[in-house]
């Protein structure tokens, strides 16, 4: 075999799971994917901790887990403060596949990557994600790209243009959000077609976001054994969301086209998804089992009171939703209007919250988060820290992890069997101080450990309202080329080994410092003689200033992040 200049398309299908797509390849309903599958590898690929968009994706693209490049999640706290802000690209304390590649004079085109706003300055071309600030016009590089890019396809498609929350409530909701994956994913793809049609590129990176949408909302359309699937949904709408994906897939199929026999291709995701219905609230069980203490205050305890009494976020929700399902519309009919203003009614209302916890007698807490995550309120790290570091810190950590270990439904009569892992055991680097105390991952049944609001039910255990699918560990890769093997299964691959299988595939050495591995295993034994692993000795990295937003640009991109589901 001779070696020839490599090329490669990296195609990242978010939530992508082959517990989806399998079936449909297998029975030939998306060829172009069922292809690679068939010609090429294929196999689980295992997300980080936690199973998150915004640290899967950065630890993809920088090769190491987030305890080296010190994003954990879409929020972090402010220093010496409990509140937390949005993260952008600019937290990411590493350097990045594409750093890499055009220290190689490789040319790429990396497009629509979540976490990579603000654009950085790329040996190629750059579209920042769906949480750029579109208002700015700075999402992209080279900065006039935006409006090349205009002037042929209109307005730049950055973010969904429907509210994900409502797709619950009303079957016009379901239509919406179908037909804003199709809009979204046909816009980007002809952009990324016009790319590559206008000049060539070593890497392209594609980034696609609407499968992670169809699961977390219509999970229980495409899967009969969902507690809320119904054979009515099946029939309304299996059928549009399968044309989605056909309509991805024949996308995918025409990118393979423009880059030619000749290039490689890898599919992946950063992570899985699989049924919810069940939640647990954190921060309502820490509080049950006194690891939470809230304040004295006549506002806090009235607080309280009410929330014993059923006051809760969890049925101000279910009682909106009864009254949507009975015809009941916002005044707009905008599904993101109404979300703005059940939000805005919800920040208003006297609930229990984060800001009713004495913190001074506190010693742990739940981040708002879609997976579970537990910060003890340490001394020297927390601002009104209760813990001591060492003998008092491992003990609580130790006894914690026990009882979630143990963890019973009541009203399921179900034993969770959590997977549970402490932040010392996740994570590695210098970055592990940001790093959540604990994680928590249920295994039984369709459950999720994380809250999208601190006390969102005055029990632990509630139906969980808004999305039928959640986050899981084992996402999608698949690979084909040359220099590839042909129908093997690879196994043991990380999201973190992807970058340093991409700089080797395209004869460039690994950095030292990445924590993924050469997947050696997927390649032609001939390539790997002709060109063995080689790395080098990674520069130690200078930690440059965040670029902070303005209260305006936060508060934009939290609506965001609400909007899809991340957050509340």
């Amino acid at each position: 075999m001779s070696i020839m200049n490599s090329r490669l398309l990296i195609l990242g299908l978010d939530g992508g799971t082959f517990d989806v797509l399998l079936p449909w390849m297998q029975k030939g309903l998306l060829p172009n994917l069922g292809k690679i599958y068939d010609e090429g590898v294929s196999g689980p690929l295992r997300t980080i901790l936690p199973p998150i968009t915004a640290p899967a994706w950065t630890s993809f693209y920088t090769g190491k887990n987030p305890g080296k490049h010190g994003i954990f999640e879409f929020l972090v706290k402010r220093e010496n403060s409990y509140q937390e802000i949005a993260v952008n690209s600019t937290f990411c304390k590493s350097k990045t596949l594409w750093d890499y590649l055009a220290e190689e004079n490789k040319k790429v085109a990396v497009l629509n990557v979540p976490m990579t706003y603000p654009p950085q300055k790329v040996n190629g071309v750059m579209i920042c994600d769906f949480l750029s600030q579109a208002e700015k016009r700075d999402f992209t590089y080279p900065p006039q790209l935006l409006t090349e890019v205009e002037d042929r396809f209109g307005p730049y498609y950055l973010y969904p243009r429907v509210s994900d929350f409502t797709v619950p409530y009303s079957e016009k909701n379901v239509d919406a959000l179908i037909d804003d994956c199709v809009k979204m994913s046909e816009y980007k793809f002809r952009v990324a077609h016009y790319l590559m049609e206008k000049d060539s590129y070593d890497v392209v990176v594609f980034h696609e976001l609407g499968t992670d949408r169809m699961q977390h909302w219509l999970w229980n359309v495409i899967d009969p054994s969902h507690p809320r699937h119904t054979k009515e949904l099946e029939q309304k709408f299996y059928g549009k969301v399968l044309d989605f994906y056909q309509r991805v897939d024949e996308q995918i199929g025409k990118t393979l086209q423009l880059a030619g026999p000749d290039c490689s291709v890898f599919i992946m995701s950063d992570h899985g998804l699989g049924p919810v219905n069940r939640s647990i609230d954190l921060n309502t069980w820490l509080l049950q089992e006194g690891y939470i203490t809230l304040k004295k205050s006549f506002a806090s305890r009235a607080r309280y009171l009410l929330w014993k009494c059923g006051v809760t976020y969890q049925n101000i929700y279910a009682v909106c939703e009864k009254l949507l399902r009975l015809g009941l519309k916002p005044k707009t009919g905008s599904p993101g209007e109404f979300l703005k203003q059940w939000h805005k009614m919800l920040n208003q209302s006297p609930l229990l919250s984060l800001n009713d916890i004495d913190w001074t007698k506190t010693r742990a807490y739940a981040k708002t988060s879609v997976i579970g995550q537990i910060i003890i309120n340490l001394k020297g790290r927390e601002p009104q820290g209760t813990v001591t570091p060492g003998e008092d810190y491992n003990q609580l950590v130790a006894e914690m992890v026990q009882k979630l270990k143990q963890l019973h439904d009541p009203g399921e009569g179900t034993h969770i069997k959590g997977l549970v892992y402490t932040g010392q055991e996740a994570y590695r680097g210098p970055y592990i101080s940001k790093a959540p105390d604990i994680i928590y991952l249920p295994q039984t049944g369709c459950y999720q450990s994380g809250s999208l609001v601190p006390f969102g039910s005055n029990t632990p255990f509630v139906n969980f309202a808004g999305q039928r699918g959640a986050h899981t560990m084992d996402g999608i890769f698949m690979a084909r080329g040359r220099e590839i093997k042909r129908g093997a299964k690879v196994s043991g691959a990380s999201i973190i080994d992807v970058a340093p299988t991409a700089l080797h595939l395209m004869g460039c050495k690994v950095p030292s410092d990445m924590d993924g591995k050469v997947l050696e295993d997927i390649f032609e034994e001939a390539f790997l003689r002709q060109r063995p692993v080689e790395f080098f000795e990674a520069v130690k990295e200078t930690e440059e200033a965040q670029s902070a937003m303005s209260p305006e640009e936060e508060k934009t991109v939290m609506e965001r992040l609400r909007n899809l589901g991340y957050i509340d």
